[in-house]
């Protein structure tokens, strides 16, 4: 049988498959119209009740756990779809653990479409790209081929999100895309289903990964098939999802006429998933698939949806991203990649001034009462602050430092000496029975910080010599992240904690001539350096979207808040700062 019309009568037997037995007859009706051979092929797989043995993969002794395909050791079936079954195996010569996906038994008894397969692969097994899972290569066993991936374990894509975090996703897409575009790939089927965002296990945790790129051209190659526009029509085309067409309600208008596609397909699907990152649903949906392709043709997306924070760039590239007309979309993905970045300056522009403007409060108000200390007593003050109110939290005996309030509000830790040696408290705001979380610890435990969620408090503590350690927020298992450090700061996904070397008593004074930044990941305990040794750098914190880290350092006598690229790099100056010991020193934004 002609391979064309094998894929057309496989397709529309998984439409009708759909379908409730009641309404088949009447969709056959419609999609088989003048081609009684057809309906007579399809019927006759229907009353068999299955077509899985003309499309298997592999036999199910192939697969089963502990199989062996070449050098890989099936682990467990990972899913299935369009495009073959995925399995988790382990790499007996690498030791490491993959994904294999089966193809169809189809190829091996088309070797043209097997050569063609072949050559896509080694195409797509050029992309070397760290938010693109990679292709490691082909295995054939037992007249079945193989395709060796990248395992990617992680969440899949999903909206809404909160706007810094859905752009700075779609910035990692939008790089993935735009190597693959430099070498001449299309994604075909780009949906929230093929990304995924690693976790901590990764080593990488956050990063987004684009997957199956290619493979439906790979796998269904470019033939036009006069029978998807009408299937489109009368099915909605369920049938063809993974294949030539792509995932109905991510497929730009062109795909759903069936015509040919180019990079500027993948743009359209990439609108569609940056549409859905920020608004929490689909840009063209329906009732069923047929609905979904009618909107992707004859409607806009409701932009009404999008968050009201999403910048007015955001909006203006979604508009030309889902352009319906090919010829008036955004040509080129690195024009979305860099309008995003330009939208991520501009808040990181103005998350310096404020963190900044805090800071220096914070500092100001420290050094004033400083000043006030070494002054005469019962020198007058100046005008009292306007239009704050300050309620009173605690009220132990001694010093009570380092407040770290709870992400709901309504909770806070903090370090006193009550006790007699440094604790950390946990109280209710409003509340007045603290509870010391470290009691049963008997050298000092400070500089607690409330991670993301709420869940765990990272603190400097001198047990076992001293470092960095994490425990729960009530003070369950305690465990050591770091042999050294102080001031930590969890970023904001929390699965990192930057710290410095050295510990900061007043800003006139510094206990080292150096102190270096790091950042530890939570989970594995990996280290990495942030700002170069020999540096001075003190009190480290995140900029909201990860990318910096700001911090305070003294030069001579004259101190300053910087900030750092999270991967480390040069530092920005965001003060000018004069003299330290000069209370009436004033400072400017650089």
């Amino acid at each position: 049988m002609d391979p064309n019309r094998r894929r057309q009568i496989d397709a529309l037997y998984h439409a009708a498959l759909e379908r409730a037995p009641e309404i088949r007859t009447a969709f056959l009706d419609g999609a088989c119209r003048g081609d009684p051979e057809l309906r007579s092929e399809v019927e006759s797989l229907l009353a068999r009740g299955s077509v899985l043995e003309a499309t298997a993969t592999v036999s199910p002794a192939d697969t089963a756990a502990g199989a062996q395909i070449g050098a890989y050791r099936i682990v467990s079936q990972l899913g299935a779809g369009g495009m073959g079954e995925v399995y988790r195996a382990h790499d007996t010569k690498l030791g490491r653990d993959v994904a294999i996906k089966t193809l169809p038994r189809e190829f091996a008894r088309d070797p043209e479409r097997l050569a063609r397969f072949r050559r896509e692969a080694r195409v797509l097994a050029s992309l070397n790209h760290p938010n693109i899972g990679a292709i490691y290569g082909l295995e054939e066993s037992g007249g079945s081929t193989y395709l060796v991936l990248e395992l990617v374990d992680g969440e899949t894509l999903r909206g809404p999100m909160p706007v810094a975090k859905a752009l700075d996703c779609a910035r990692q897409i939008a790089e993935a895309l735009e190597a693959a575009h430099q070498k001449g790939i299309v994604h075909r089927d780009l949906k929230p289903a093929n990304v995924k965002i690693t976790g901590p296990a990764s080593g990488y945790p956050g990063r987004v990964k684009v997957l199956d790129f290619g493979l439906a051209k790979a796998l269904w190659g470019t033939e036009k098939n006069q029978y998807l526009s009408q299937a489109a029509t009368v099915t909605g085309l369920e049938t063809v999802v993974g294949r030539v067409m792509g995932t109905p309600r991510y497929m730009s208008p062109e795909q759903a006429r069936g015509q040919e596609v180019d990079k500027r397909t993948d743009i359209w699907a990439f609108g569609c998933v940056l549409f859905e990152l920020l608004a929490g649903k689909q840009a063209f949906s329906g009732g069923t698939q047929a609905e979904a392709m009618a909107a992707i043709l004859e409607r806009e997306p409701d932009f009404e949806t999008l968050p009201a924070a999403t910048p007015a760039r955001i909006r203006e590239l979604l508009r030309r991203c889902l352009q319906k007309d090919a010829a008036r979309r955004l040509p080129d993905i690195a024009e979305a990649r860099a309008e995003i970045e330009k939208s991520a300056a501009r808040g990181t522009k103005r998350w310096p001034l404020v963190a900044a403007a805090c800071a220096l409060l914070g500092l100001a108000l420290g050094a004033a009462w400083w000043v006030r200390g070494l002054s005469t007593v019962g020198r007058s003050g100046g005008a009292p602050l306007r239009h704050v109110t300050f309620t009173q939290l605690t009220d132990q005996p001694g010093p009570e430092t380092y407040p770290s309030l709870a992400p709901d509000g309504k909770s806070f830790v903090y370090a006193s000496r009550a006790s007699g040696n440094w604790d950390i408290y946990s109280q209710r705001v409003g509340g007045k029975n603290p509870v010391n979380l470290t009691k049963d610890s008997p050298v000092d435990d400070t500089q607690p910080v409330l991670s993301p969620n709420g869940e765990q408090i990272a603190f400097r503590s001198e047990r076992d010599g001293g470092g960095i350690f994490v425990m729960g927020a009530t003070g369950e298992n305690v465990k050591r992240i770091t042999d050294f450090g102080y001031n930590p700061a969890w970023s904001p996904d929390g699965n990192e904690i930057v710290c410095a070397t050295a510990e900061f008593v007043h800003p006139e004074t510094r206990d080292s001539s150096a102190s270096q930044l790091f950042s530890v990941n939570v989970t594995l305990g990996e280290k990495r350096a942030i700002t170069p040794a020999g540096e001075f750098a003190m009190q480290p914190n995140w900029s909201p979207h990860a990318h910096r880290i700001a911090y305070w350092s003294i030069h001579g006598a004259q101190w300053d808040i910087w900030t750092i690229a999270r991967g480390g790099g040069k530092p920005v100056p965001v003060t000018n700062g004069k003299n330290i010991l000069d209370p009436g020193a004033e400072h400017s934004v650089a």
